[in-house]
């Protein structure tokens, strides 16, 4: 019988080495997989960007204010699922970074730019500033309220009028 548990101890711990290398292989090419992604992204955005006139610095600069927002609103889902708290605009800024990133990458490749090209990449700037900000704003009011919530003081129990209670 004691060889019995012995081997069934032994089995388990190798299962769970056998699981934590698989999470761990898991975590390795999700990275990869990500940074590559982000770098095919970043490089077809980046020729949209040149071919809609940035140039230099700016060029570089534009692909950046989309493909953050991606990062931006996958942080935002997480941190709302560990809080356990639905967030809507977590998924608007992740649908902010995901869609242009889309469109802008699928025109990347036609030989023609749009016409409305430099008007989408003079835009994207200000309201890729505003909806940063606002994300960030909505994470600092929501760690104050969580702070201020958990320093409130118990609220004392007043009896009903003509309560037993003392």
């Amino acid at each position: 019988m004691t060889g019995g548990i012995a081997d069934s101890q032994g089995l388990a711990a190798f299962a769970q080495k056998v699981v934590r290398c698989a999470i761990a292989f898991m975590a390795v090419t999700t990275i990869a997989a990500t940074v590559v992604g982000f770098w095919l992204s970043y490089a077809g955005l980046h020729s949209f960007a040149l071919r809609s006139g940035l140039h230099g610095a700016e060029a570089w600069a534009w692909p950046a204010a989309i493909d953050l927002f991606i990062l931006a609103g996958e942080l935002g889902i997480t941190i709302s699922a560990i809080r356990r708290k639905r967030d809507p605009m977590a998924r608007g800024y992740l649908v902010a970074g995901f869609g242009p990133s889309v469109a802008f990458n699928v025109l990347h490749v036609a030989t023609i730019t749009p016409s409305w090209g430099r008007y989408a990449v003079a835009a994207v700037p200000p309201v890729a500033a505003m909806l940063a900000l606002a994300a960030l704003m909505r994470q600092v009011y929501r760690l104050a309220v969580d702070a201020h919530l958990a320093s409130a003081p118990e609220p004392a129990l007043v009896p009903a009028p003509g309560s037993d209670l003392p």
